[in-house]
C-alpha cells in the first residue's frame, strides 16, 4: 500500500473490511473451525454484517415433516462441512426455539414441546455428547423409530461413521445386533431405504452444480459489497484484487467462463462420489 497515497498506512481501513474479514471465516484455517456452524456465527456477530443466506431445500423439506405431525424421528447425517448443525439449529429456530438455548453449549441435549404436544429432542452433534447421554437418546430414537412410540420425536444431526459406530458400540454393550445399524449402513453406504418412521435427510447427496451457483450468487451479490464503491483500493486505476475476484465470479468479465469452470469441478467431483 503506497502511503502516499493513503497517508498514514496503518491507520487505513477499506470500508468493507469487516465483511472480508467475515469471509475469510470460512477460508483453510489451521484447525478447520470454519466447518462448524457455532464458529460462523459467532464471526457473524462479531463482524456485525448480514448473514448469507441461501434457499436451503433440505431444511424447508425437514421442516415440513416435522410440522406435519408425521409420526417418527428425524436423521440430519452427511460428512464434516455439509451444514448438519445448520439445518438442525434452522429447524429447532423455525419451531420458535430459542437463539439463546441454542447457543448454550452446556445443554447438548436440547428439548421443547411441539404444538401437537410432542417433546422434540435435540442433538445438534451426536459425537459432542458423552456415552451415556448419547445411549439413552439413541433408545429414545429406536423407540421412536421402531417401537411405536409418538410422545418424542429425536432431531439428531450426525456423521455417517459416528452414527454407525455409536450404534455398534451400543448394541455389542446391549448383547444384540442394534436394529438401527444396518438398515442405516444401507442407507448411506448403497442408497437404500431407512426405516419408515424415520426421516433420513443426508445432506452428503445434495452438493451439485446448482449449489454451487445459489452459493456464488449469495456472496457475490451480498450487499456489504456495495462499500466497497467508495474504497481507495479500487479508484484512480488500482485495481483491488479481492473485488476482482468478486467481479468474476459474477461473470462480469469473462462471460461466465469462471463459475462454469467451478461448476465442472463440483459436477466432475460429485460423479466420482466425492
Amino acid at each position: 500500500m503506497n502511503s502516499q497515497v493513503f497517508g498514514n498506512q496503518d491507520a487505513f481501513t477499506p470500508p468493507a473490511s469487516g465483511w472480508v474479514r467475515f469471509l475469510r471465516s470460512y477460508g483453510p484455517t489451521p484447525h478447520n473451525v470454519n466447518l462448524f456452524d457455532e464458529h460462523i456465527t459467532h464471526e457473524l456477530n462479531k463482524a456485525k454484517v448480514q448473514p448469507i443466506t441461501l434457499i436451503s431445500p433440505e431444511l424447508e423439506k425437514i421442516s415440513l415433516r416435522m410440522m406435519s405431525g408425521t409420526p417418527g424421528s428425524i436423521l440430519i447425517a452427511g460428512t464434516a462441512g455439509d451444514g448438519k448443525t445448520y439445518h438442525c439449529r434452522g429447524l429447532w429456530l423455525t419451531l420458535g426455539g430459542s437463539p439463546e438455548v441454542w447457543a448454550n453449549n452446556d445443554l447438548l441435549v436440547k428439548e421443547m414441546v411441539l404444538r401437537d404436544g410432542r417433546t422434540a429432542i435435540f442433538v445438534k452433534d451426536l459425537s459432542e455428547i458423552e456415552d451415556a447421554q448419547c445411549n439413552a437418546v439413541l433408545d429414545r430414537l429406536e423407540k421412536s423409530v421402531l417401537g411405536g412410540d409418538d410422545s418424542t420425536v429425536v432431531v439428531m444431526a450426525a456423521n455417517h461413521g459416528q452414527m454407525l459406530e455409536r450404534l455398534r458400540d451400543l448394541g455389542a454393550a446391549q448383547k444384540r445386533v442394534h436394529p438401527l445399524r444396518k438398515p442405516l449402513q444401507d442407507a448411506f453406504l448403497q442408497f437404500g431405504e431407512p426405516p419408515e418412521r424415520l426421516g433420513l435427510f443426508d445432506l452428503s447427496r445434495t452438493t451439485h452444480r446448482s449449489t454451487l451457483e445459489e452459493v456464488v450468487s449469495a456472496v457475490a451479490n451480498h450487499p456489504e459489497w456495495k462499500k466497497c464503491s467508495g474504497c481507495a483500493l479500487n479508484a484512480e486505476g488500482r485495481v483491488c484484487p479481492i473485488y476482482e475476484n468478486r467481479e468474476r465470479l459474477l461473470g462480469q468479465n469473462d462471460g461466465g467462463r469462471f463459475v462454469s469452470r467451478l461448476g465442472d469441478l463440483v459436477e466432475v467431483a460429485r460423479l466420482n462420489e466425492f
